[in-house]
């Protein structure tokens, strides 16, 4: 983990709105509950009422919302049009759904129609991987009889499931036999699929 300026160092940053330290830290404010860049212009908090943040994940994770004047998850005014989604997909593969989703809704208020395009489809990518999730929860709960293959319409009788689910792009999902694992299959407009970091089972 990146080690932090001091404390001390940090609030005065803070402050005085010192560019020099924008990415090195994050401020989170515990009565607003939101998180900013070092140089936001809002107005500052008492100094007992703030901790840091190495990154934005971090300050995600202790709950904190981005402010929505500095916009700490925005690449930033000079940043190159190919950079917002670069982050995005890395926080995916990092298994920060919660933040990616957050970054591809802002990129999809885009003027450019490619982004708003590519946003769309991988805001559409992060809901199936929420769909599978819950899909995979309900096949490890109602396994078939010992011997027999995983299949969509003995998990329909089991579960009580409506019908072969599908997915956000009307697709249905793959249901692997020998597994058990849910999928998005090769026909759905959304195959391929990010990669996540694999759960401990």
């Amino acid at each position: 983990m990146m080690t932090l300026p001091s404390t001390t160092e940090m609030y005065r940053a803070l402050v005085e709105r010192d560019g020099s330290f924008e990415g090195l830290f994050y401020a989170c404010v515990r009565t607003t509950g939101i998180f900013c860049r070092p140089t936001c212009h809002a107005r500052k908090p008492k100094p007992e009422n703030v901790e840091f943040a190495s990154t934005i994940q971090e300050a995600l994770h202790r709950g904190y919302r981005p402010c929505q004047l500095c916009e700490p998850m925005s690449a930033g005014p000079n940043a190159p049009n190919w950079l917002a989604p670069l982050a995005a997909s890395m926080l995916v593969h990092g298994n920060d759904r919660a933040a990616a989703r957050f970054l591809w809704q802002q990129i999809a208020k885009s003027e450019e129609p490619w982004l708003r395009r590519n946003a769309e489809r991988s805001l559409l990518q992060l809901r199936a991987l929420d769909q599978i999730d819950q899909l995979e929860a309900v096949v490890h709960k109602y396994p078939p009889p010992n011997g027999e293959p995983y299949t969509w319409t003995g998990l329909i009788k089991r579960a009580g499931l409506p019908g072969q689910p599908v997915d956000p792009a009307g697709a249905p999902y793959s249901l692997d036999p020998g597994t058990g694992r849910v999928g998005v299959s090769q026909q759905s407009a959304l195959f391929p699929m990010p990669s996540e970091p694999r759960r401990l089972q």
